[in-house]
């Protein structure tokens, strides 16, 4: 029995050292909130639902992924290389930290911004709005880490056919 009882001290003193250090650094992240897209309004849960989505989405491969038409969610944002392009939304994403641009070893993904949550569909199912998010690359095989940075809409500025992407805004 008093084996037992040290074996429990034992146990219990090395899972505490083992705790990491109250001021271990944290990564910082942008905060999730409600946001209006040109005019659309989605609550805080909505934008998360459908960052939660992207995450889950990038492990499936790629004839599993949500795809609207042939564009298979989450979906690489930006030019070949990952980085945006999209004036108004290359300033709002070095606003924040650790979504900033020109990172070394990073890419941007989008995935829609929709209620409920995107599943796929036909194309242009996906709607105009999506939430971005940074990743380090990885080797094959390995699981990306995702990081929430902002919500963009095609809404506003030439319209939905140009292309281009605004961010929206924080409500």
């Amino acid at each position: 029995m008093k084996l037992f009882l040290l074996l429990q001290l034992l146990t219990a003193t090395a899972l505490v050292g083992a705790a990491p250090a109250p001021n271990a650094p944290v990564s910082k992240r942008a905060d999730v909130f409600a946001v209006d897209c040109g005019g659309t309004q989605y609550g805080r849960q909505v934008v998360q639902a459908s960052f939660n989505a992207l995450v889950s989405s990038d492990s499936l491969p790629r004839n599993q992924k949500p795809a609207a038409g042939n564009r298979a969610y989450p979906r690489q944002y930006g030019n070949n290389q990952g980085v945006p392009s999209d004036a108004e939304v290359v300033t709002a994403l070095n606003a924040i930290p650790g979504c900033a641009t020109g990172q070394q070893g990073t890419k941007f993904f989008e995935f829609p911004l929709t209620d409920p949550a995107f599943t796929g569909g036909a194309q242009a199912s996906q709607g105009p709005d999506r939430v971005i998010a940074i990743a380090p690359n990885v080797g094959p095989g390995q699981t990306r880490t995702f990081t929430y940075c902002l919500a963009v809409t095609h809404r506003g500025g030439g319209g939905m056919g140009d292309g281009s992407f605004r961010p929206c805004t924080n409500v």
